[in-house]
């Protein structure tokens, strides 16, 4: 495993997992904790505006999910046919809401769906 150790490409990588598979908070809060013990590109380069993208990943909520659109009278489909995106929109009301129905239009041209 040579490769691994010449690996220059990330500032580093953690891992925090139950073995057991369980889900919990303090797993994410030990995570969050790792996280912050990272020093990151974003943080102390030359560069102050930009970040590295630094976070976590975790499991869908699904149970956090299923409130919410309970809430917005939403009915989700079964789970192995949901997937989640995040993303970062522009400030501005005007563009904000120019990328919103592009989205919205190529969606229109798939079998995804924007909720």
């Amino acid at each position: 495993m040579r490769w691994l150790t010449e690996e220059r490409d990330a500032c580093g990588v953690g891992f925090i997992v139950d073995p057991s598979g369980h889900l919990s908070h303090d797993t994410i809060s030990q995570a969050l904790r790792a996280l912050v013990c990272m020093e990151h590109r974003g943080g102390c380069g030359s560069d102050s505006d930009s970040g590295d993208g630094a976070g976590i990943l975790t499991a869908i909520p699904w149970k956090l999910l299923s409130d919410w659109a309970a809430n917005e009278s939403i009915t989700l489909p079964d789970t192995e046919s949901v997937g989640v995106g995040m993303l970062f929109l522009p400030a501005n009301d005007d563009l904000r809401a120019q990328v919103k129905t592009e989205i919205a239009a190529y969606l229109d041209t798939t079998d995804y769906q924007l909720v």
